[in-house]
């Protein structure tokens, strides 16, 4: 089940992404904007994880992506 919602966090970041504006080169506070923006998006998902013990499984995948 873990490795599901692992997957799952990986394609919601990637897809992400690929929406962002196309820029010739992407800073880190730009990357970090855009990933926080996401991970407020899914506030709801991300509280259920880390209330469930999966704070481990959001950590890995943001240092995967």
């Amino acid at each position: 089940m873990q490795e599901i919602i692992a997957r799952h966090q990986e394609m919601a970041i990637k897809s992400y992404l690929r929406i962002l504006p196309h820029a010739a080169h992407m800073d880190f506070a730009q990357f970090m904007t855009a990933y926080f923006q996401l991970m407020q998006r899914q506030s709801t998902e991300t509280t259920l994880l880390i209330n469930a013990g999966l704070t481990n499984t959001l950590i890995k995948t943001f240092r995967t992506v």
